[in-house]
């Protein structure tokens, strides 16, 4: 049983699972292929707030990293199924 669970480990749901580790709860992310999404397609990142430059496959891989030392879980599968239990989703 998970607090939260995102679907998509691109920059923005990895973010979220760093927050949401840090506000202690319990959380899954699930991704279809690869962390980071179409940011890792991205030769430099030079608009980033700390790192003058970095490549997208690089700054993808710092967020995986912290959202998996912070404890968040990681399931690389598609989500197909999204069931609304009332009290309890299923994913």
């Amino acid at each position: 049983m998970y607090d939260i669970i995102i679907i998509g480990a691109g920059p923005a749901g990895m973010t979220a699972a760093i927050y949401a580790r840090r506000a202690l709860k319990k959380v899954l992310v699930f991704e279809a292929m690869a962390y980071g999404g179409q940011i890792i397609n991205t030769l430099d990142i030079e608009n980033y707030p700390v790192e003058a430059h970095i490549s997208g496959f690089d700054f993808a891989t710092k967020l995986y990293n912290q959202a998996k030392d912070l404890g968040a879980e990681f399931i690389f599968e598609k989500v197909f199924e999204i069931t609304d239990n009332k009290e309890t989703k299923e994913v």
